[in-house]
């Protein structure tokens, strides 16, 4: 958590120890004049589906949420991004680190924004990387979700030769889902 909160000075660190719903209002809203981004919350949101996060043990986490403004290049050029990181609160090199990007989509652009879901979750694990936030101890689970889709997703499987491949090389497990289950520090299931 140090190495965030000196990479994201000006970002606020939040911390939870209960089932968490993230949900991405920037569409929703965006033609409204209250204008909304991503909001994380410990009840299910009644006007938007969500992400969630089920931490039946109560494990204390923490998270973040990016916007386009946090991860920028050393030219100075912002970087494409995910919604949010979160992480163990107590910090050690074998935690997981779980980057969330939610895609509010309907079926004839669905490609796409599978593509860019994953451009924007490995920009943000790459940032992270060169940052030296994360390294390849650590387990980094990358999550598209589709909150208005019902899972399974079975025409979004990663290919069996690419989980192994990311995760021999990279430490990464890419999962499309609209949850997942805080099991400990090391360990999240789906």
């Amino acid at each position: 958590m140090n190495n965030i909160q000196a990479i994201f000075p000006n970002k606020q660190i939040n911390n939870h120890n209960k089932d968490l719903y993230i949900a991405d209002y920037s569409e929703q809203t965006k033609t409204t004049y209250r204008k909304k981004g991503v909001k994380l919350s410990d009840n299910k949101p009644n006007d938007i589906e969500s992400f969630h996060i089920k931490n039946d043990k109560n494990l204390s986490f923490s998270s973040i949420i990016l916007d386009k403004k946090d991860l920028i290049d050393r030219e100075g050029n912002p970087q494409k991004h995910c919604e949010c990181a979160l992480f163990p609160y107590l910090e050690n090199p074998n935690n997981w680190i779980l980057f969330v990007e939610l895609k509010y989509s309907y079926s004839k652009n669905i490609d796409n924004k599978i593509r860019e879901a994953e451009e924007q979750l490995f920009s943000t694990y790459n940032y992270f990387k060169e940052n030296e936030i994360i390294n390849n101890k650590k387990l980094s689970y990358l999550i598209i979700s589709f909150p208005k889709k019902q899972p399974p997703f079975t025409n979004f499987i990663e290919s069996p030769s690419n989980i192994i491949k990311n995760k021999r090389k990279k430490n990464i497990i890419l999962r499309y889902t609209n949850s997942i289950k805080i099991d400990n520090t090391t360990k999240l299931s789906f």
